[in-house]
């Protein structure tokens, strides 16, 4: 869908209901489509509408009404009782459990408590890479050091990288411009020798505002919140692009 492919390049990704092929549509985030196996064709998918399971604006607004009112040290003690329930629950496997650990803040942190949790040392696994600006594996086997657990890592070359690329449409549904998506086949990869299931420190950025972007999109919004409505509208569709 060349359509589609306009729209990857244009955002880094394809936004819902579109998807990188003809005739093919996705569902919006939150939402669910029921068929009936008795009764499936054509005409009846037309029929059936998408319905919300999940709002992003029903969370906020039950946020801004239920506004948190502990004191730091409450709010501390609560979130670190929640990752750690989080973090347990996901440990609940019948088959071999690890973690990928970049070094960083979110991984290292559930790492950390997986291995609190743990009687035997966790498995941590990382992908390093020849190139220091973007190798994270010295600070992986630092964290990895520090808290016992059994680590492997993979440096890997360039060639190995540009391997991948033609791989890529059989490994993900459709194009995406996330960088990272190389590196995270080949840490998967190589984990996949050793164990069946990976926690890894994904969505700590979204969850808790680590990305500068976040910043930027507050001073904007102060600048042209009192700009006439058309003008802000254009303004947010070509921010939506960065």
């Amino acid at each position: 869908d060349r359509n589609a492919l306009a729209l990857q390049l244009r955002y880094s990704y394809i936004p819902s209901p579109h998807s990188i092929y003809k005739g093919i549509k996705k569902l919006k985030a939150g939402s669910i489509i029921r068929f009936s196996l008795n009764k499936l064709n054509v005409s009846q998918a037309k029929l059936n509408q998408p319905k919300s399971y999940w709002s992003l604006q029903d969370i906020v607004m039950d946020s801004i009404n239920n506004i948190y009112m502990g004191e730091s040290k409450e709010a501390i003690k609560d979130l670190s009782n929640l990752l750690n329930k989080s973090v347990q629950d996901q440990m609940v496997a019948d088959v071999s459990l690890g973690a990928f650990l970049s070094g960083g803040v979110d991984s290292s942190l559930i790492v950390s408590i997986m291995q609190s949790h743990s009687a035997l040392p966790v498995e941590t696994f990382t992908i390093g890479f020849t190139e220091d600006s973007y190798n994270e594996a010295v600070f992986s086997k630092k964290i990895a050091n520090h808290l016992g657990t059994k680590h492997t890592e993979l440096y890997v070359s360039p060639n190995d990288a540009i391997s991948v690329i033609d791989k890529l449409p059989e490994i993900y549904d459709e194009p995406f411009s996330d960088s990272s998506q190389i590196p995270t086949y080949l840490v998967s990869k190589m984990t996949k020798k050793n164990v069946s299931v990976s926690l890894s420190g994904d969505a700590g950025d979204e969850l808790f505002g680590g990305y500068n972007r976040y910043l930027w999109t507050r001073r904007i919004w102060d600048r042209i919140k009192f700009l006439p409505s058309p003008l802000r509208k254009a303004i947010a569709i070509g921010m939506s692009s960065i």
